[in-house]
């Protein structure tokens, strides 16, 4: 009963600091008819963004972000993380703006991927354990599972994406050994399965399905080296452009027989081409000067639709939304935002109008 009351208490100041903001747009939610929407964060506060209008999710009292959003019918799911200067951390799920708390504790509890199958939502994250500890955890509709680790020697664990196809619910995350060696491990429902190790940091991970095809991509960084990606499809190395070494995978999207790729490659100026690959075939989105890198796609129809940034001028990574249409092969970049510093974008959802 005290640990109900606790969290009670949690999510009622929470709701008020977030009635603080100040806008008036930014009291009243957002739902989920037609339109672009984007998480991410700008400074400290939790974004999303709906055609380009910033709703934020939290108020300066906290650092937070937005990690990846869905649209399901009328309603608009976004999750995230806070954190307040005493090192407390708050797994969050805003629905329509509205936030609730799916944990809190010291450390490394975290909420990074959403989707709604249903009548239900699934959340891929971490909870807290101990100072610096997390344990990988799959929330439906709000009840927590931690996600099983049969592994001696794995210190700490983190579901970093979730996929849901039919009766069938995957996740892929990581489990960091006491020996500095990275598991990458995809669960299917009660299955545990690791694809494969990393010395490298793990910086991201994301995993898509369409009919028996399961798709995993993971991101990872190391101080010599700098970024490296992995592809795997149904538990083997996917390979395309060549032998990989060159294509940087940030995010993927599957349907129907076809797989949408996003991130970078180097070009002939030795600077990050924001591309996209389809079935492993690439079209380049930016290819100038400046930095660029696709960061999360959403295919709608006969449109892929691409959020990124630039790094213009050399001073600031400025976001950009490009847009495929498959039909024409025409690419259209639409400026995002009105050119504000310190913007991070991490997940895409588009609804388009109804025919």
């Amino acid at each position: 009963m005290r640990m109900y009351l606790f969290q009670w208490i949690v999510v009622a100041i929470i709701a008020v600091m977030l009635s603080g903001c100040e806008k008036d747009e930014e009291k009243q939610g957002v739902k989920g008819t037609e339109g672009t929407y984007v998480s991410g964060r700008i400074d400290k506060f939790a974004v999303l963004w709906k055609d380009g209008m910033e709703i934020r999710l939290s108020d300066k009292t906290m650092n937070a972000i937005a990690n990846d959003v869905y649209v399901s019918g009328d309603d608009v799911y976004t999750v995230g993380f806070m954190a307040d200067d005493d090192r407390r951390c708050f797994a969050m799920l805003w629905k329509n703006g509205i936030p609730t708390v799916l944990c809190e504790g010291e450390g490394g509890g975290d909420a990074l991927s959403v989707v709604v199958a249903g009548n239900d939502v699934y959340v891929a994250g971490a909870l807290p354990d101990g100072e610096d500890g997390n344990i990988a955890t799959l929330w439906k509709n709000g009840e927590a599972k931690k996600l099983e680790n049969k592994i001696d020697g794995v210190m700490n664990t983190r579901a970093y994406s979730v996929a849901v196809s039919e009766n069938d619910v995957y996740v892929v995350g990581e489990q960091q050994r006491i020996e500095g060696i990275d598991d990458i491990v995809l669960w299917k429902n009660k299955k545990t399965m690791v694809l494969g190790q990393v010395t490298k940091n793990l910086i991201d991970m994301k995993v898509a399905v369409s009919g028996n095809d399961v798709y995993v991509i993971a991101e990872t960084w190391e101080f010599s080296s700098g970024y490296t990606s992995f592809v795997w499809k149904n538990g083997d190395v996917y390979s395309f452009e060549g032998d990989n070494s060159g294509a940087y995978v940030v995010d993927v999207f599957a349907l129907g027989n076809n797989v949408y790729m996003t991130g970078y490659v180097i070009n002939d100026k030795d600077k990050r081409a924001a591309v996209l690959w389809k079935n492993g075939m690439v079209t380049k989105l930016y290819d100038g000067w400046w930095n660029s890198q696709g960061e999360a796609l959403f295919v709608s129809r006969d449109c892929v639709y691409i959020i990124g940034k630039v790094y213009e001028d050399s001073k600031a990574w400025v976001p950009k939304l490009w847009k495929l249409d498959e039909v024409t092969g025409k690419v259209e970049m639409v400026e995002f935002s009105d050119g504000k510093k310190n913007i991070e974008v991490t997940g895409l959802f588009v609804v388009e109008k109804a025919n």
